[in-house]
């Protein structure tokens, strides 16, 4: 009924026989194949045989013989004894699955590509195909020549594509696939902020005092170090395992917040430019005054 369809899904093979000197069909007896044995339908009004393969891979069927009819007749002519049907039995196969950035900002867009072919005969998936791996809807993108999803994310976290949920394969209806081990995974980060500090928080006006940064990747706490990227204006101080500045106060008696929006960081490993909003550190700028 159908030359190529899903590997785990049963196949049919069906024929209409007749004798061939009145044209009355042949509806009693046996029917055998090359491999198993016909049943009538009599709905239908022919012989059918329905085997799954459960891989992918290619079936044949061919009538051997016929007997225990009506009128006793087993012979076949060549029309019959010629004819040989084929079913292939496929699945949609991943045949890569990639990123465009590995890890990103939260709260920014991230997109997986993948590859895709029928494992049978490698013939390639495209415009027309789509699938769903992890939950997550491809659709074929004719400029990058290759299926595409994105999502975006609010939250540190990471996501893997690893395993195949769905297909539609526009050429043959196959639906069935294969991850084929295939993953990927995209981490939403940001720089996460353990410690503002300063050395003095409460100084001369126009005083100074060194400001003080420990910062981390927010999804795996890896310190962000001299050798990840660089603040502007800070030094790295390996020993106490933070970024430091001299800066000079207020030349007026107030109160100054330092916080993320004070520092400019440039990572060199991620790219990431998303800083976890921290209350930071005050610094008082004072002087004596005289009441009376």
């Amino acid at each position: 009924t159908d030359s190529r369809i899903n590997y785990d899904a049963n196949g049919e093979w069906y024929v209409e026989l007749k004798y061939e000197y009145d044209s009355v069909e042949v509806s009693d007896g046996s029917v055998t194949l090359n491999t198993g044995s016909m049943s009538w339908d009599a709905g239908q009004g022919r012989w059918e045989y329905v085997y799954s393969l459960g891989s992918v891979g290619t079936a044949s069927r061919s009538i051997a013989s016929v007997s225990g009819n009506l009128y006793g007749i087993t012979a076949l002519n060549t029309a019959v004894t010629s004819d040989s049907e084929s079913i292939i039995y496929d699945r949609i196969r991943i045949d890569s699955i990639g990123v465009v950035s590995g890890r990103i900002d939260v709260s920014t867009q991230g997109t997986f590509y993948a590859t895709a072919s029928l494992e049978y005969d490698s013939h390639a998936l495209g415009s027309g195909d789509s699938f769903t791996l992890s939950g997550y809807a491809f659709s074929w993108v004719g400029g990058n020549s290759r299926f595409e999803a994105s999502d975006t994310k609010s939250s540190v976290q990471a996501v893997t594509v690893n395993s195949f949920t769905s297909g539609s394969e526009a050429s043959y209806g196959i639906t069935a696939g294969n991850i084929n081990s295939k993953t990927a995974t995209i981490i939403w980060d940001r720089l996460e902020f353990v410690s503002v500090a300063a050395d003095d928080t409460r100084i001369n006006v126009s005083g100074s005092f060194e400001l003080r940064y420990q910062i981390r990747y927010d999804y795996d706490d890896v310190v962000f170090s001299d050798s990840k990227g660089s603040i502007t204006g800070f030094t790295w101080d390996s020993g106490n395992s933070w970024w430091k500045k001299t800066v000079t106060g207020s030349s007026s008696v107030t109160s100054t917040n330092y916080d993320e929006t004070y520092i400019s960081v440039t990572d060199s490993t991620y790219g990431l430019t998303a800083k976890q909003d921290v209350a930071g550190v005050d610094v008082i700028t004072d002087r004596i005054r005289i009441d009376s």
